[in-house]
Protein backbone atom coordinates (compact mmCIF):
# COMPACT_ATOMS: atom_id res chain seq x y z
CA UNK A 1 0.00 0.00 0.00
CA UNK A 2 1.52 3.42 -0.75
CA UNK A 3 1.21 6.29 1.30
CA UNK A 4 -1.53 8.27 -1.10
CA UNK A 5 -3.38 5.45 -0.18
CA UNK A 6 -2.61 5.23 3.58
CA UNK A 7 -3.57 8.75 4.22
CA UNK A 8 -6.87 8.14 2.23
CA UNK A 9 -7.97 5.10 4.52
CA UNK A 10 -6.89 7.29 8.08
CA UNK A 11 -8.61 10.47 6.62
CA UNK A 12 -11.92 8.39 5.67
CA UNK A 13 -12.01 6.58 9.35
CA UNK A 14 -10.52 9.99 10.79
CA UNK A 15 -14.17 11.39 9.33
CA UNK A 16 -16.25 8.99 10.00
CA UNK A 17 -15.03 8.08 13.45
CA UNK A 18 -14.83 12.00 14.64
CA UNK A 19 -18.60 12.86 15.08
CA UNK A 20 -18.90 10.05 17.35
CA UNK A 21 -16.00 10.83 19.45
CA UNK A 22 -18.00 14.63 19.86
CA UNK A 23 -20.86 13.44 20.43
CA UNK A 24 -20.09 11.33 23.12
CA UNK A 25 -20.81 11.82 26.66
CA UNK A 26 -18.18 13.65 28.77
CA UNK A 27 -18.21 12.14 32.84
CA UNK A 28 -17.23 14.49 35.79
CA UNK A 29 -15.00 12.74 37.90
CA UNK A 30 -14.11 15.64 40.30
CA UNK A 31 -14.52 19.54 40.59
CA UNK A 32 -12.71 21.90 42.80
CA UNK A 33 -13.23 25.15 44.34
CA UNK A 34 -10.54 27.17 44.13
CA UNK A 35 -9.81 30.00 47.03
CA UNK A 36 -12.19 28.10 49.44
CA UNK A 37 -12.05 28.85 53.57
CA UNK A 38 -12.34 25.56 54.89
CA UNK A 39 -13.67 24.04 57.88
CA UNK A 40 -12.93 20.16 58.86
CA UNK A 41 -14.67 18.46 61.67
CA UNK A 42 -13.27 14.84 61.84
CA UNK A 43 -14.42 12.12 64.55
CA UNK A 44 -12.07 9.44 65.21
CA UNK A 45 -12.70 6.99 62.40
CA UNK A 46 -11.52 9.57 60.14
CA UNK A 47 -14.90 10.36 58.91
CA UNK A 48 -16.87 13.47 58.99
CA UNK A 49 -17.61 16.91 57.14
CA UNK A 50 -15.53 19.78 55.12
CA UNK A 51 -17.80 22.99 55.41
CA UNK A 52 -16.34 24.82 52.14
CA UNK A 53 -16.90 28.39 51.48
CA UNK A 54 -15.92 29.43 48.22
CA UNK A 55 -16.78 33.26 48.71
CA UNK A 56 -17.65 35.35 51.74
CA UNK A 57 -21.44 35.92 50.36
CA UNK A 58 -21.85 32.65 48.46
CA UNK A 59 -23.57 29.66 50.40
CA UNK A 60 -21.37 26.95 52.30
CA UNK A 61 -20.74 23.31 50.90
CA UNK A 62 -21.10 20.40 53.12
CA UNK A 63 -18.79 17.78 51.93
CA UNK A 64 -18.10 14.60 53.18
CA UNK A 65 -14.02 13.61 54.95
CA UNK A 66 -13.18 9.78 54.71
CA UNK A 67 -10.02 8.30 55.45
CA UNK A 68 -9.09 8.63 51.91
CA UNK A 69 -9.31 12.37 52.18
CA UNK A 70 -5.57 14.00 51.73
CA UNK A 71 -4.88 17.36 53.21
CA UNK A 72 -1.71 18.58 51.21
CA UNK A 73 0.19 21.36 52.20
CA UNK A 74 3.20 23.21 50.47
CA UNK A 75 3.34 20.27 48.22
CA UNK A 76 3.81 17.68 51.03
CA UNK A 77 0.94 15.55 52.80
CA UNK A 78 -0.43 16.37 55.91
CA UNK A 79 -2.06 13.43 58.33
CA UNK A 80 -5.43 14.00 58.71
CA UNK A 81 -6.36 13.72 62.65
CA UNK A 82 -9.35 13.71 64.64
CA UNK A 83 -10.84 17.08 65.72
CA UNK A 84 -12.38 20.30 64.55
CA UNK A 85 -9.92 22.49 61.97
CA UNK A 86 -9.86 25.75 60.31
CA UNK A 87 -7.43 25.77 57.22
CA UNK A 88 -5.86 29.32 58.02
CA UNK A 89 -5.10 30.10 53.89
CA UNK A 90 -7.34 29.66 51.17
CA UNK A 91 -7.21 26.56 49.62
CA UNK A 92 -8.21 24.78 46.41
CA UNK A 93 -10.54 21.52 47.05
CA UNK A 94 -11.43 18.80 44.99
CA UNK A 95 -14.09 16.64 45.23
CA UNK A 96 -16.52 14.13 43.66
CA UNK A 97 -19.86 15.73 42.71
CA UNK A 98 -22.15 12.29 42.98
CA UNK A 99 -20.77 11.30 46.00
CA UNK A 100 -20.14 14.96 47.85
CA UNK A 101 -17.02 13.67 48.68
CA UNK A 102 -13.36 15.67 49.29
CA UNK A 103 -10.65 13.74 47.61
CA UNK A 104 -8.07 16.34 48.60
CA UNK A 105 -7.71 19.88 50.15
CA UNK A 106 -4.39 21.68 48.43
CA UNK A 107 -3.16 25.06 49.64
CA UNK A 108 0.12 26.79 50.59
Amino acid sequence: MNMKAASAIFLAAAVLLLPRIALSEMTILEEAVEEAQVELLVKEDLTGTAVVRPCRSCAPLRLKVTPQTRLIANGKDRPLQAGPARISKKAVVFYRPEENTVTRIVWR
